[in-house]
């Protein structure tokens, strides 16, 4: 079963990943792709009896969830940054600024970084 699920896990992602290689964009929603691989990870760990290999998918969860918990994904950071007032006859518009948000390589490189400080 371990197998099988790892062989899964690879055909999803190997597509994007080598359109990236090549310099495309691709769509990949970060957050789901780690936790794809984090899920995976956990039952390969209890099949086969791997505590690393649980502890790991763990921690890099634990890393995603506080990168976005601070706020600073671009969706939730609209959310955040809104203005607090609405008024039905006034059309409230707010320009968020580069600073408050992540591009997805940042999200990615902030996420590393929460994971090297709990390992």
């Amino acid at each position: 079963m371990a197998k099988l699920l790892k062989l899964k896990l690879l055909m999803g992602l190997t597509r994007h990943f080598r359109v990236h290689q090549k310099g495309g964009e691709t769509s990949t929603n970060s957050i789901a792709s780690i936790f794809a691989w984090t899920r995976g990870l956990n039952h390969i760990g209890l099949q086969d009896g791997n505590t690393k290999f649980q502890d790991f998918a763990q921690k890099l969860e634990i890393a995603c969830i506080s990168v976005v918990e601070a706020g600073k994904i671009k969706h939730l950071a609209l959310l955040i940054h809104a203005p607090s007032k609405f008024n039905k006859f006034v059309v409230v518009t707010y320009r968020m600024t580069r600073k408050d948000y992540l591009t997805t390589e940042e999200f990615i490189d902030a996420v590393a970084e929460e994971l090297h400080a709990s390992l």
